[in-house]
């Protein structure tokens, strides 16, 4: 799109209507600014919700095409933001394992007496991912 304007602004094409041009700047700028450009490589800046004045610590990894923010909050519990869709997984539990899976983070999900719980694997899984440097770094843009 970016370069269909551009060939109008040169005279290289014929001229387009005002109206689909702000059009065509406005969806670009749509694109760019949104979670729809993430899987493009943007790579949004940590969301905090103004309403959790209890969020501890936050960290971005990214799994295929979407990038998770997990979130610990002061409490200790744990909550996964998938930023493409921009909603909260049901359950943190199943995603903290399925990071320490594929980053290879090493962690061992079991202790006596079954599975370490979400807190636990929670503070380990943000552990690994700071201290073996696998996280995302946001965007200072925007």
């Amino acid at each position: 799109m970016r370069h269909l304007l551009c060939q109008e602004n040169q005279a290289a094409i014929a001229p387009i209507a005002d109206y689909l041009r702000h059009t065509l700047k406005a969806f670009i700028r749509h694109i760019e600014e949104s979670s729809a450009g993430t899987p493009l490589g943007r790579i949004p800046k940590p969301r905090i919700d103004p309403e959790s004045v209890d969020l501890a610590d936050v960290i971005l990894v990214q799994l295929g095409d979407v990038i998770y923010q997990i979130e610990r909050y002061a409490s200790g519990s744990f909550r996964v933001l998938n930023t493409v869709t921009q909603e909260y997984a049901e359950e943190a539990k199943p995603i903290l394992r399925r990071v320490n899976e594929e980053k290879t983070l090493g962690i061992n999900i079991f202790r006596a007496g079954g599975t370490k719980n979400t807190r636990t694997l929670g503070r380990e899984v943000m552990r690994a991912l700071q201290t073996q440097r696998k996280h995302v770094q946001p965007n200072e843009v925007g």
